[in-house]
């Protein structure tokens, strides 16, 4: 940045220098906290600090004397600093590290090279380390054992270096606070935000059906190689193993990441996902262990899975004649590549995708989704060669999922496969009431469009199909069916304040304490398996939670909580008349009669001849019948 003193305090050194107060020889022989510790006698430790920075750039000059006249000048101009990657400004610090200056050490300077505040020791052990690292990858080509040794070290000095960072934060906690009180809580709540995300995504291996689905279908080969690795890298991670420093050390090493290949076409590698946005539940007691092999596994596929897909595909390219040197050929196989395995591009809203990370749960991945669907007809970069490979995955994709989907109808009772594209069923397998996604999340794109562009929509629970357009009183038109869509894709705090501003749960109840805490921490898996324990109708138990831990998303539910739902005048009356503990009470009592019921119902002859009309009269009966029985149970009557 330009830096330009304050004329006054410009003014106030020159008048210093001309009354000898301080002198050029002083300078050279001042350390430079002592520098820095007389600067800050008359201005601030902002403008002291890079005061004394510009003074030592001038003292590596064999000339220091000239140095300090030209430095004199400098203040009241402006340099621009070039940014280099980290290992590259620490091997060029030996101009700086050499013995002649070892004794006197420039600290500032040091850490204006490297963007980081290190000791004497420290700067020593990081260009140590980078002069081992130049040697190493001169040495990489000669074997795979070269190669891997290479990236190792790699690995090692960035951990290295981050473990820095990492005390610099932690020591000037505090400071940073002072300094800045509002930039400090914004850090701590982004921590708590990302922690929330963290916990609600861990305790499974879900990329292997979830955000992997679509390579699997695209690459099986890949796909099984790095789904099948990604239980032993699971269980290695909770014995204590850093097994993500093996990943990296293989990508680090490959030549494509050396030459800058995976850097010039943006490939998602050595990133942090979006799932796991924080590391700090992994420091909790015998939950961190899970949360970290989550992650390990998590992020294994992901990373190993988008280099060989990439490789494969650059192979390909410039065998059909692509010119792979070009940037825009790069970025569109690069977005190819991210969009098939979970994570796509924002575009102009990348710059912005942490605040979108803070507010919807995984926006890259939901971006995937619509890449997947569109880049056929649009490219990625409107490369011809990206259009055809795109089209060719989602051709895979369609046809596998369908096949899977024609089987189960085959084998299946009559609603285990729902065609209907207006239903939330459309593209899942049903097993009672229990529905399991083997599409990634794509159907509900499909399903979201299908309503909107028929203003129709189709109850996945009696089957009802009501129109958008002429809602009455209390029904959902196409505006409320869009953000629905949204809210479900919210983030955990995001959820929890629309809970407090609605004053109302998912579940249709008031939100409490402990249910807010559960829609912030308490892991998916988790919630999975709950409805699966609770509802009579759902699928085998232990079933349930393989897939859904495997990322085959479960969702179970039946004709449940519409009474707390109910905004009526009459179920006002009665969550008055009992008090919510028992209100709660009875609604689970309805919900049960209701769900046992409906699931006889849906057995019978007479249900398989009935109109949706007919079907939807008798349930409307049937809920009026439950009603007035469990208001007679608890003895209330409905004040006219």
């Amino acid at each position: 940045m330009a830096f330009c003193l304050p004329k006054n305090i410009a003014e106030e050194l020159k008048s210093r220098l001309a009354a000898r107060e301080i002198t050029p020889e002083r300078l050279i022989e001042m350390s430079s906290q002592q520098r820095r510790e007389y600067f800050e006698t008359f201005m601030s430790p902002e403008n002291a600090r890079e005061v004394n920075l510009r003074l030592e750039r001038k003292l590596i000059l064999k000339n220091q004397i000239r140095g300090i006249e030209n430095w004199v000048k400098e203040i009241t101009g402006e340099k621009v600093r070039a940014k280099r990657d980290i290992i590259s400004r620490a091997q060029r610090m030996e101009e700086i590290l050499t013995p002649e200056t070892e004794q006197e050490f420039l600290e500032d300077l040091v850490e204006a090279r490297l963007g980081i505040g290190v000791t004497m020791e420290e700067a020593g052990k990081i260009a140590e380390m980078a002069r081992e690292i130049k040697i190493l990858e001169e040495k990489r080509t000669e074997s795979e054992d070269a190669r891997l040794e290479y990236g190792a070290a790699v690995v090692a000095f960035n951990r290295y270096v981050q473990s820095i960072v990492e005390n610099t934060a932690k020591t000037e906690l505090y400071e940073r606070f002072r300094a800045n009180p509002a930039k400090a809580i914004r850090d701590g709540l982004l921590e708590l935000f990302g922690s929330s995300k963290t916990m609600k995504g861990t305790l499974d291996n879900s990329y292997v059906g979830r955000q992997g689905i679509k390579a699997m279908w695209a690459h099986p080969k890949i796909w099984w190689k790095h789904a099948i690795r990604s239980f032993s890298v699971f269980a290695k991670s909770l014995k204590g193993e850093e097994y993500l420093d093996v990943v990296n050390s293989y990508i680090f090493s490959r030549e494509n990441y050396i030459n800058g290949t995976y850097k010039r076409a943006r490939l998602a590698v050595s990133t942090v996902e979006e799932s796991f946005p924080s590391t700090l539940p992994e420091r909790l007691p015998v939950v961190g262990r899970l949360v970290r092999a989550s992650n390990a596994a998590f992020t294994m596929q992901a990373h190993l899975t988008r280099v060989d897909v990439f490789e494969l595909y650059l192979k390909k390219a410039e065998q059909m004649g692509q010119d792979i040197n070009r940037e825009d050929v790069l970025r569109s196989i690069g977005k190819l590549v991210n969009s098939l395995t979970g994570r796509g591009d924002l575009g102009r809203f990348e710059p912005a995708a942490d605040a979108f990370n803070n507010i919807f749960f995984s926006p890259r991945f939901f971006k995937s989704n619509i890449d997947i669907l569109l880049q056929p007809i649009f490219g990625a970069g409107g490369n011809a060669f990206v259009r055809k490979q795109a089209a060719i995955n989602l051709l895979r994709m369609v046809s596998g999922t369908l096949a899977v989907l024609l089987v189960a109808d085959a084998v299946g009772d009559d609603d285990t496969i729902e065609w209907d594209l207006r239903s939330a069923d459309f593209g899942k397998i049903r097993v009672g009431d229990t529905r399991i996604d083997i599409t990634g999340g794509v159907s509900s794109l499909l399903t979201l469009a299908a309503r909107l562009a028929t203003m129709e929509t189709k109850s996945s629970t009696t089957g009802r199909v009501r129109s958008l357009r002429d809602a009455g009183f209390g029904q959902s038109d196409g505006w409320d069916v869009l953000i629905d869509f949204s809210v479900n894709k919210l983030s955990p705090p995001a959820r929890v304040i629309k809970n407090y501003l609605s004053w109302q749960m998912s579940d249709g109840r008031e939100p409490t304490l402990w249910g807010q805490l559960n829609e912030m921490f308490l892991p998916i898996p988790i919630e999975n398996a709950k409805e699966l324990m609770e509802e009579p109708n759902a699928a085998p138990f232990l079933a349930g939670i393989i897939l859904d831990g495997l990322g085959f998303g479960t969702n179970t539910y039946g004709l449940s909580n519409y009474w707390a739902r109910s905004k009526s005048k009459e179920m006002r009356q009665f969550r008055e008349f009992l008090g919510e503990k028992e209100f709660t009470k009875a609604a689970r009592e309805a919900d049960a009669l209701l769900n046992e019921w409906y699931a006889q119902f849906r057995k019978t002859e007479r249900y398989a001849r009935m109109t949706d009309e007919e079907r939807q009269r008798e349930f409307r009966k049937q809920k009026d019948r439950i009603k007035r029985r469990i208001f007679i149970g608890y003895r209330f009557r409905p004040k006219k």
